[in-house]
């Protein structure tokens, strides 16, 4: 990011990674909401087509029960972060890791209360937000500055490096969450971040390190992950989920293992029929 012409190729490649496919969802479900629900939910999609368009459906808090906002507001808030990304890189770049540290537990702090102050005083929701999604984004930015210093004496980035902590991380976050919804813990999200936020850091800094054989299997599935996320709405909110119903399945295995394979099905064929030959076009043209 030395200049704008850095920012410019930057603000390319990441529209070029997003839109092809997002857009290509959208119209999907367009198409899908217009045919069960008629002209009402047409003249809905032609209000909401310039929000959906230009991504800033996150900044509506209401949006999410009209047409695919209730997934797609996330892309919306990529979108945005990645627009502040160049500022956020600017401003973080020359801190010590000392500094990033207490700008993280700052950041942290914030991320933990916020969510209670709206819940005690019956505020809007703030899941979809695009200032706390910012402020998430912005701790990934200043970890990741301090994982690719690989000499390091800070005791704390050496103690979660170790690849064990890569399990631990994930079964605090299952077991936390399980029992804090098994004794009637508020079901907020945002309220879970004082089990998420923790376990999501660790994480980023011990996968950053981790090294096994398995590293294509990893790479082919993180190449999907656009893909997968996008899939598994429509195959939650359109397809398997009538298929169980009109089945009357009852059994838990059934229910996830048919979704998720339907799903890594539609995600392999949105990532190979449009994500990829989308961006090779795209990037061949654009960014020369």
């Amino acid at each position: 990011m030395n200049d704008s012409r850095d920012i410019r190729k930057f603000y390319i490649k990441r529209l070029i990674s997003i839109l092809p496919l997002y857009y290509a969802y959208g119209t999907i479900n367009v198409i899908i909401n217009i045919a069960l629900k008629g002209t009402g939910a047409a003249i809905e999609e032609l209000i909401l087509f310039p929000i959906e368009v230009l991504g800033i459906q996150s900044v509506f808090a209401t949006l999410f029960p009209f047409s695919h906002n209730g997934g797609s507001w996330f892309i919306s808030c990529i979108l945005i972060c990645y627009f502040l990304f160049p500022l956020l890189q600017t401003l973080t770049k020359s801190l010590s890791d000392k500094s990033r540290m207490i700008v993280i537990l700052i950041l942290g702090v914030i991320l933990l209360w916020s969510p209670f102050v709206q819940h005690y005083f019956e505020l809007q929701n703030i899941y979809s937000n695009p200032f706390f999604r910012g402020l998430e984004f912005c701790i990934g930015i200043l970890i990741s500055q301090m994982n690719i210093r690989l000499q390091t004496d800070n005791k704390l980035i050496l103690f979660l490096r170790r690849p064990w902590m890569c399990a631990m991380s994930v079964i605090c976050l299952v077991m936390g969450v399980s029992v804090a919804y098994y004794i009637g813990f508020p079901h907020d999200f945002m309220l879970y971040n004082w089990v998420a936020l923790p376990c999501f850091i660790s994480l980023l800094v011990s996968l950053g390190y981790l090294k096994f054989k398995g590293f294509k299997v990893v790479q082919y599935l993180s190449n999907l992950s656009f893909s997968i996320f996008l899939s598994q709405l429509i195959v939650v909110w359109y397809g398997v989920k009538y298929v169980l119903e009109y089945a009357d399945c009852s059994n838990n295995i059934a229910k996830i293992l048919l979704p998720a394979f339907v799903c890594f099905v539609l995600a392999n064929f949105f990532h190979y029929c449009i994500e990829k030959p989308s961006s090779r076009y795209l990037k061949a043209k654009y960014c020369k």
